[in-house]
């Protein structure tokens, strides 16, 4: 989905957006350009553009968190290095070709054996449970982000409320006739963001648990509340087991 947007980013006036999907049988002897993944049986997804392309100044820094080539308030810098994170996790390799004004090709090469991956974790670590219809009230501006993190908390059988705003998420807990036990938060939203909902919450519904998710730097109100001792965050982009703990954290009887 970010390289799909990205994509379309890069073609305002309309373009060519492909995906392909082939296999790579990969040996030493054939493939020597370091750019190529190692020996063995890989599966391709390539995605591709006719759009502007990308400088040859800013390929080394692409899958950098918070490097953008897009105009202020226009990408976070968090998109790409996601789709970096999920590809190693997953125990593939990324690699992009591109040239200015004459498009850009990702190419994603997943092992085509699943039991060919080094596990990077522990699986006896990662916390399985049951959310037991919990209900979480969900705030987040990006509907990328809202959408995968509620998709988490449902597989872990939780109901999940969702707000775009804080001022959206205040309008929940006066109206909602269910009882809220955790609410999720970005940090920086528009007309209302996390600070001030966190100050709303604590005047209001003092007992009420909460864990920001954040993916910009913060300054200011926003980074002296990250700061404090009780408050749970993460810092985007997160693991699914770096946000298991945290539930588990808040709710240690599932």
């Amino acid at each position: 989905m970010n390289l799909a947007v990205n994509a379309r980013d890069a073609m305002p006036d309309g373009g060519t957006l492909r995906f392909e999907l082939d296999y790579l049988h990969n040996r030493a002897e054939e493939h020597p350009v370091s750019s190529y993944p190692p020996p063995g049986s890989w599966i391709r997804l390539s995605i591709s553009d006719t759009g502007a392309g990308i400088s040859q100044k800013d390929i080394p820094h692409i899958f950098e968190p918070f490097f953008t080539t897009k105009d202020v308030g226009k990408g976070t810098g968090l998109g790409l290095a996601q789709v970096y994170g999920i590809v190693k996790q997953h125990g593939g390799y990324i690699d992009v070709t591109s040239q200015a004004q004459h498009g850009t090709t990702f190419h994603i090469y997943l092992p085509q054996k699943v039991d060919t991956v080094k596990k990077t974790v522990d699986e006896t670590t990662t916390p399985i449970f049951d959310g037991k219809r919990k209900v979480v009230l969900l705030v987040e501006d990006d509907a990328a982000t809202r959408s995968a993190v509620q998709a988490m908390l449902e597989a872990g059988n939780f109901s999940v409320l969702t707000a775009f705003n804080g001022i959206d998420a205040t309008k929940i807990l006066e109206e909602s006739h269910h009882t809220i036990e955790l609410i999720i938060s970005d940090v920086v939203m528009p007309q209302m963001g996390g600070v001030e909902l966190s100050e709303y919450i604590e005047q209001h519904y003092p007992n009420m648990q909460m864990v920001f998710i954040s993916g910009h730097p913060l300054e200011g109100k926003s980074h002296d509340l990250l700061a404090r001792n009780d408050i749970a965050w993460l810092q985007k982009p997160f693991s699914v087991q770096e946000f298991q703990e945290i539930l588990r954290e808040k709710f240690p009887e599932i």
